[in-house]
């Protein structure tokens, strides 16, 4: 899933199947792991995933193509965020005496 978001890689037949709404697809291409997780990964797609990443296979397509910067946009969000997660953390240890 890291591969997808933030590198633009076309993910392998289940995450695709999942990520394009395809319930036959996720069934028919899932592990026992992933079978048994089904609900719990779309349940993390939709809640953690930006809008426009899923939902329909010409959506990856264009978040793969990083279409409009969307992926990019994405990812210097992440990225700004763990900074600041670094930042706060070590600011913390500085007051906390560490």
């Amino acid at each position: 899933m890291e591969n997808y978001l933030v590198h633009g890689y076309m993910p392998g037949s289940f995450l695709t199947a999942v990520l394009t709404n395809n319930l036959m697809g996720a069934v028919g291409s899932a592990d026992s792991t992933n079978s048994e997780r089904l609900p719990v990964i779309v349940g993390w797609i939709m809640n953690s995933l930006p809008s426009g990443s899923y939902g329909k296979y010409d959506l990856m397509q264009d978040w793969c193509r990083d279409k409009d910067g969307r992926r990019s946009e994405y990812v210097k969000r992440i990225e700004d965020r763990k900074v600041w997660n670094i930042l706060c953390d070590d600011d913390n240890k500085i007051n906390r005496g560490i």
